[in-house]
């Protein structure tokens, strides 16, 4: 199964916009709220990749098969990207999935 993190991608690109926002604005409850937010993204990111891998887990239980994960240590050197680009993979935590993978 391929799970592309669509709506965790949606939710990033909204958070940037929200954030483009607060950092215009330079104020003191501006930065506060920032981290606030900065928080939040965080946690929501989380609760994606433990749904996702709680999903694999229950599935290859089931099924009595094991679980192959593609190795992306050092992918931020490996591959160019356009700018646009930059931000999406940066901001992938792929790590992490590993982890409650594992």
């Amino acid at each position: 199964t391929n799970y592309q993190g669509r709506g965790l991608s949606r939710y990033r690109r909204w958070q940037a916009r929200e954030r483009a926002e607060l950092q215009k604005k330079k104020t003191r409850s501006a930065r506060r709220r920032l981290s606030r937010r900065k928080c939040k993204e965080q946690r929501h990111a989380t609760h994606v990749n433990h749904v996702i891998s709680k999903e694999i887990v229950s599935v290859a239980q089931r099924t009595g098969r094991g679980i192959a994960v593609e190795k992306l240590d050092g992918i931020r050197e490996r591959v160019r990207l356009r700018r646009d680009q930059r931000g999406t993979l940066s901001s992938w935590p792929f790590r992490q999935l590993g982890q409650h993978l594992a």
